[in-house]
């Protein structure tokens, strides 16, 4: 009975113009995920998109929200619903600040799907992703990131040495840099065993 109660009120409140700001959702959703509530960060994030009535809103909150969502993705262990998240900021929002780091972001997760699974179409939006990280932002720190994934691409061709060189070649400035020592060093022990 409450929940008819609820709703017919709700039905008024919207009728009569009332709408709901994106802002205490993108609020709770922070709370959410500090406590690693990710099921519950996903649904305070989906509200905070949908509650976005207008343009200037969907600029200011979307963006961040879809990043927020790829995150708890990644965190739950789902990089392809991760990287569809991630799809969401630079397709819609391509001059965000977010962009090119979720374009990163998005290979990354088509990356780790092609690695589990071998599936070509993991692969095709992979590379897809990566060329286009080179060429409509070649200059963002993102793009520093490149390296790591050609050699990602080559650790998981079995070329263990050429993989290890391209990690080494990875800039300090990247944020894959500490990942890339790693890998390097794991990558120079796998092909010495080989």
């Amino acid at each position: 009975r409450d929940g008819w109660e609820a709703q017919r009120m709700f039905e008024k409140w919207t009728a009569a113009g009332g709408k709901f700001s994106p802002q205490p959702h993108l609020t709770t959703a922070d709370s959410r995920i500090s406590k690693e509530q990710y099921r519950e960060a996903l649904a305070a994030l989906r509200c905070c998109i949908e509650a976005c009535s207008t343009e200037a809103e969907r600029q200011e909150f979307q963006p961040g929200a879809w990043y927020k969502m790829a995150q708890c993705y990644q965190e739950l262990r789902r990089p392809y619903e991760a990287a569809i998240a991630f799809e969401k900021i630079f397709q819609k929002f391509p001059t965000h600040k977010l962009a090119a780091k979720a374009c990163f972001e998005a290979v990354s997760c088509y990356n780790q799907e092609y690695s589990k699974f071998g599936l070509k179409q993991d692969k095709d939006m992979k590379d897809k992703y990566l060329l286009d990280l080179a060429n409509k932002w070649p200059k963002d720190p993102a793009a520093r990131n490149i390296k790591y994934l050609l050699a990602v691409d080559k650790e998981n061709a079995g070329e263990f040495k050429n993989a290890a060189e391209l990690y080494l070649q990875v800039d300090e400035e990247a944020e894959a840099y500490e990942k890339a020592l790693i890998s390097s060093a794991f990558c120079l022990r796998r092909g010495a065993n080989q």
